[in-house]
């Protein structure tokens, strides 16, 4: 993480983003405090080095003194220090971590090639769901699709089937 000391040519800039979380080196922080003689508490203090530095970055925007509005990220484990993160005026986001689940409610490739069959082929089940004709191929080929796609194919299917026909 790049750090500009006390400069304030950042005060102006509409929005301020941290990327990953400004670890310090392990071994200095179980050096430092061996030679504090607070050797149980060196993970406290590398997590508040993280917190001051991430207080620090986003304190670049000088809310204090601003006469507009700006948006602070930090996406990370660890969250900055400071009043204005602990204060309940900061929209925080969990991340649930890991990687994401795949579906167990795929469709069966027969079946949705019934599907995009029966809804006039894969240009036109592109069109309902707002996506490209490569990527319904794609998924025709048995690429996996999210949940959120297979419901929606499904309830193309279930109005397809909804509608009457003609006599």
């Amino acid at each position: 993480m790049a750090t500009f000391g006390g400069l304030n040519f950042m005060k102006g800039v509409d929005a301020l983003a941290t990327l990953g979380d400004p670890w310090h080196q392990l071994g200095d922080i179980q050096n430092e405090t061996a030679y504090l003689g607070i050797d149980d508490k060196w993970t406290n203090r590398l997590e508040d080095l993280c917190r001051a530095e991430l207080e620090q970055a986003h304190g670049r925007l000088r809310t204090i003194h601003r006469t507009k509005p700006a948006r602070a990220l930090h996406v990370g484990n660890i969250l900055p220090s400071g009043r204005a993160w602990t204060d309940g005026s900061v929209e925080i986001r969990w991340s649930k971590g890991g990687r994401p689940r795949v579906n167990d409610t795929l469709i069966p490739q027969d079946e949705l090639r019934a599907i995009v069959k029966k809804l006039g082929g894969q240009r036109a089940v592109a069109r309902l769901l707002g996506c490209s004709h490569v990527t319904i191929g794609r998924y025709l080929k048995g690429a996996r699709m999210d949940s959120a796609t297979v419901d929606r194919i499904r309830s193309l299917q279930a109005a397809e089937q909804a509608v009457p026909r003609p006599q």
